[in-house]
């Protein structure tokens, strides 16, 4: 984020005829950055810095600070991609004793749930953003903040063992299809897929990465679209009426595993310079476009199975 413009001095503060503490914040955030900003609140009020940097920030948002231009769509898309994986296939599995009902709901209440963590995840974010005085925070940065020393160890290796598990099942699943598709050994797909993507995450510009991102949405969403549409051709509605909430519990690891996102919620805050109120419109409407296919897939599957 640029620095270039130099921080009011103190003698400039008092010869400015807008002696209007609102005044002088709103003519700050006119002609300054989000990280001068930063450093200026605590030069215009000593209560509370850190709250008027929070609201500063929020005001501040809509003048980009770098040349890429901030967009709360592309926010969406990285939750909504985030959040769709395998998962949605895994459901109609462990649904089926259940019903479609009765799965709905859990379905629903887990969302809500999985919704409520990211927002509180943002919260701590954006705070820890105006108490560091940082454009950008990480998770590591927020468990050090919140947890200290030992909740640092235990959130470093808990994201570097998650992501890892999920790296490699991905590659092992992509190079499948690959080989299949190809028919090329195993080892070359595997290499193949890892050099592309991590390419295109290691060498693309943030907007590169992004609309590549929507496009594999949109490839992701028509696909998904198509598959619907031949599937739902043998629906019975009687199918979908069978209920048994006491199967709903063997079913909501599965479920609530299907709407992780949250190691993304930092990357929103930074991209969105701090706006919580983007941050929770792209954390909500984000989960909200996997929440509509995973229900869709449900009613399809299990509306394709008779009752016994």
């Amino acid at each position: 984020m640029s620095l270039s413009l130099p921080l009011p001095s103190r003698s400039s503060q008092i010869r400015n005829p807008c002696n209007n503490p609102a005044k002088q914040q709103a003519q700050i955030l006119a002609n300054s950055t989000t990280m001068d900003i930063i450093k200026t609140t605590s030069a215009l009020t000593h209560k509370s810095p850190i709250l008027f940097t929070k609201k500063a920030l929020s005001m501040h948002v809509s003048k980009p600070t770098t040349g890429i231009r901030r967009s709360l769509s592309s926010s969406i898309f990285l939750v909504a991609g985030t959040t769709i994986g395998a998962g949605i296939l895994a459901i109609p599995a462990v649904t089926q004793e259940s019903g479609f009902l009765a799965s709905s709901v859990a379905c629903i209440l887990c969302w809500i749930f999985m919704v409520t963590t990211g927002l509180l995840i943002a919260e701590v974010n954006v705070n820890t953003m105006c108490e560091l005085g940082s454009g950008g925070v990480s998770l590591v940065s927020m468990a050090k903040r919140t947890l200290g020393v030992a909740g640092v160890q235990f959130s470093c290796w808990s994201y570097i063992f998650i992501h890892y598990a999920l790296l490699i099942a991905y590659v092992a699943r992509s190079s499948d299809i690959l080989t299949n598709f190809l028919g090329i050994p195993l080892w070359e797909s595997a290499t193949l897929f890892s050099l592309v993507f991590g390419g295109i995450c290691y060498f693309g510009s943030q907007r590169f990465i992004g609309a590549v991102n929507g496009v594999l949405l949109f490839g992701i969403i028509i696909s998904f679209t198509s598959l619907v549409v031949v599937a739902s051709g043998d629906l019975h509605l009687d199918a979908l009426l069978k209920v048994n909430f006491a199967a709903v519990p063997m079913s909501i690891p599965i479920i609530a595993l299907s709407f992780v996102y949250q190691n993304v919620v930092p990357v929103l805050c930074t991209n969105l310079e701090g706006n919580l109120s983007k941050v929770r419109t792209a954390i909500v409407l984000g989960t909200a476009i996997p929440l509509g296919l995973f229900l869709v897939w449900d009613v399809v599957i299990l509306g394709s199975v008779s009752n016994p």
